[in-house]
């Protein structure tokens, strides 16, 4: 969008500030889900349990 539109340099760059700004409230608010999220784990005997879910 910015490399074909032809605004002024001060409305690119207020663009530009915009995005980083909500990159970063988008990053916070998924490490908090993240930290939410927990899965459902049967182990072996079939008992169920609540684990952290890793994303790793």
């Amino acid at each position: 969008m910015l490399e074909a539109a032809e605004l002024p340099l001060e409305d690119t760059l207020a663009l530009f500030e915009e995005g980083v700004g909500l990159a970063t409230t988008v990053k916070t608010q998924l490490e908090q889900a993240k930290m939410r999220i927990r899965t459902v784990v049967e182990n072996a005997s079939g008992l169920l349990s609540l684990e952290d879910f890793d994303l790793s």
